[in-house]
């Protein structure tokens, strides 16, 4: 029977968390699943991958197939660019490994505008302001 690596969606409503499982391809996405392999938690910033890199190598060996999804997640963390490599059989060093590796994505965070005191040049609000009261104040002596 042919055996898949996916998601298993744990967590409250509206507040998903994944475990990562080997399960058999005809079992429901929450049902039995054959081990426990690693967690996915996406609500935090950043998210959380935690993965046992043995055991997911050991059952790509068997013949596991990961889901869009679980693979996705492998290339993310750089275990899929470590499993081409160990699959074809050489040996490679770290530095071709982690050129293999996609490097951090980097949200743009988007900041406030920077408030100042007191602006150089008044607004033209701020003129008309202080023509006003330069009137009354002129008009009262």
């Amino acid at each position: 029977m042919p055996i898949k690596i996916r998601l298993r969606r744990m967590g409250a409503k509206k507040k998903p968390f994944y475990r990562i499982v080997v399960a058999e391809a005809k079992m429901p996405r929450d049902g039995r699943f054959i081990e426990e392999v690693g967690y996915y938690n996406p609500l935090l910033e950043p998210m959380v991958v935690n993965l046992k890199e043995e055991r997911i190598y050991s059952w790509l060996e068997r013949g596991a197939q990961p889901t869009e999804t679980v693979k996705s997640l492998l290339k993310k963390v750089g275990l899929w660019a470590k499993w081409v490599v160990k699959k074809g059989g050489g040996e490679t060093s770290g530095m071709e490994i982690a050129s293999l590796v996609p490097g951090k994505r980097r949200s743009k965070k988007i900041s406030p505008a920077p408030v100042e005191a007191e602006s150089a040049t008044p607004s033209e609000e701020e003129k008309a302001t202080e023509q006003a009261t330069e009137e009354t104040s002129g008009k009262e002596e």
